[in-house]
């Protein structure tokens, strides 16, 4: 019998979005803690270091591009956290799964 959980699709989603790899194994508060976590991080780097724009006019992409790595890599490393954090939970509850399955 398969798997539900598929670690490498949950690793993925955290990647394309901290805290999606959590929601799509239905660990709401991982994921709320997650999605938080880096975006109250990400803001809070962008005021210290003052990269928080005036202008309102100022494009996604023009804006990144100036953003120092004092920022950008804190935040890449919390992604990378919480897709390794995603790939070890859907790892565990695999196995709790086949524990059970093994039990009956």
């Amino acid at each position: 019998m398969r798997d539900r959980y598929r670690p490498w699709l949950a690793a993925l989603l955290a990647f394309l979005f901290p805290g999606l790899g959590h929601a799509f194994l239905r660990k709401w508060g991982r994921a709320f803690l997650w999605i938080a976590t880096i975006v109250v991080g990400g803001v809070l780097l962008q005021v210290l270091y003052g990269t928080v724009p005036s202008d309102p006019n100022v494009g996604v992409v023009e804006y990144s591009e100036s953003l120092p790595a004092d920022v950008v890599l804190p935040i890449l490393l919390l992604t990378l956290l919480s897709v390794l954090d995603a790939f070890l939970v859907a790892r565990r509850q695999n196995a709790e799964k086949r524990g059970r399955r093994a039990a009956a």
